[in-house]
């Protein structure tokens, strides 16, 4: 923008990147992008390495807390984890129909099933 006034803007960190490099057992040293759960072995800390986890990995993030810090109470949640979390614990190859299921009814809850236009998506005329 040959007309841009540099006073007009700042400088800010537009995202970033964290490599964690841990040694896995049989893998030797390896790196790679994203967040850690790291927890202490009595499990009474635990801590997340990495940048801050979208949406796509909080879930399992937290389950991955929850399941390291509490392993003798995580039994008694698990009845409930499953009531807000259908698809906890289940493999999608050991029922391809319900996993399809799921699968439809997330996209329509998103809107990503075109099959179906949701009601918000309905047009009128534009004003004359």
């Amino acid at each position: 923008m040959p007309d841009a006034d540099p006073a007009d803007w700042e400088w800010i960190t537009a995202g970033q990147r964290v490599q964690v490099v841990k040694t896995v057992k049989g893998k030797g040293t390896i790196a790679g992008f994203g967040t850690e759960v790291v927890t202490s072995g009595d499990g009474s800390l635990a801590a997340l390495l990495g940048a801050s986890p979208g949406a796509s990995a909080s879930v399992c993030i937290i389950l991955d807390v929850l399941h390291a810090s509490f392993p003798k109470r995580f039994a008694q949640w698990e009845y409930a984890l499953r009531g807000m979390i259908p698809s906890y614990g289940a493999e999608p190859q050991d029922d391809p129909a319900e996993a399809s299921e799921r699968w439809r009814r997330m996209a329509r809850a998103l809107h990503l099933d075109r099959t179906e236009k949701p009601e918000a998506e309905t047009h009128s005329a534009p004003p004359s």
